[in-house]
């Protein structure tokens, strides 16, 4: 298989896998009982720990560098709470997809930032811009919910 197609169609599925999964346990917990985020992150992540041990066990033949360990150890350790934190907004009251959308465009921007800062890939205009526009969007999702009722369907014809 071509290179450039694989790399796409493992960005396209691992993208749907990234944003499903929240929703489904957020649908599971409201439908079907509740469940802590212990157990949303041991079943889904933990789960998808050994599944990607499994299919990768051959990369474990030759012990890594002791620096590459010690900074996997600090992106562990990032990781780790990113993931605490973000079970935990699984189960809280606030708008649910609001703080999902707004949370994956953060990753988007802070990859794209850290990128630039730690690989030293270059920074340019449309680069900003888009950081722009992520900080934008992400402020209008994490916002004060606007005490409003939504728009009925009636009113949304009206306003095309």
């Amino acid at each position: 298989m071509n290179t450039n197609l694989r790399d796409a169609m493992y960005c396209i599925i691992s993208a749907f896998g990234f944003s499903i999964w929240p929703v489904l346990s957020r649908y599971a917990t409201t439908h079907y009982g509740s469940a802590s985020s212990a157990w949303t992150a041991l079943i889904v992540l933990g789960g998808a720990a050994v599944m990607n041990i499994a299919f990768n066990s051959s990369g474990f033949s030759e012990i890594p560098d002791r620096r590459v360990l010690m900074i996997l150890g600090v992106a562990f350790v990032l990781d780790a709470t990113a993931i605490v934190l973000y079970t935990a907004l699984l189960g809280g009251k606030s708008s649910f997809t609001g703080l999902m959308t707004a949370n994956i465009i953060l990753q988007v921007v802070f990859t794209a930032l850290s990128g630039t800062l730690i690989l030293g890939e270059p920074m340019t205009k449309r680069k900003l811009i888009g950081y722009a526009f992520g900080a934008i969007a992400s402020w209008l999702l994490l916002g004060e919910p606007v005490k409003e009722t939504p728009l009925t369907s009636t009113e949304l014809e009206t306003t095309q």
